[in-house]
């Protein structure tokens, strides 16, 4: 059963490197959320929030969410990374988290680093 979460957590992290070198070739890019239900949270992004979106970033079996209504992300550092290590079973331990879920967390520009912006969910899938 393991040997499957690992393939798993290969294939997020191979989709939040696609999302991040997608947002990096930016010079400023915002997200905001589009809809969320129950189980999926779609973001939604580009260089104005007020055109066509060049980004949604989907998000499946969401079970937490700490997030702004819309930012602007921090294109010089990472836009989404996988909560791990010691950050990972403290998160886990705050919010107490269900195995088979992962933490990802957000970058908004501008904000205190102390500020968690963080989404818990089974999976993630970016369209460009």
């Amino acid at each position: 059963m393991r040997g499957g979460a690992l393939i798993q957590e290969q294939q997020i992290k191979e989709e939040l490197d696609k999302i991040n070198n997608y947002l990096r070739r930016n010079p400023f890019f915002y997200l905001e959320i589009s809809d969320f239900s129950r189980w999926e949270l779609n973001l939604v992004g580009g260089k104005s929030l007020t055109y066509a979106h060049e980004l949604r970033i989907i998000f499946k079996e969401v079970s937490f969410v700490s997030l702004p209504m819309d930012w602007e992300v921090d294109v010089s550092a990472l836009g989404i990374a996988l909560a791990e290590g010691k950050e990972e079973c403290e998160i886990n331990l705050k919010y107490q988290i269900e195995i088979g879920n992962y933490i990802f967390k957000l970058f908004p520009k501008g904000y205190d680093d102390k500020i968690e912006f963080i989404i818990i969910a089974k999976e993630v899938f970016a369209s460009f």
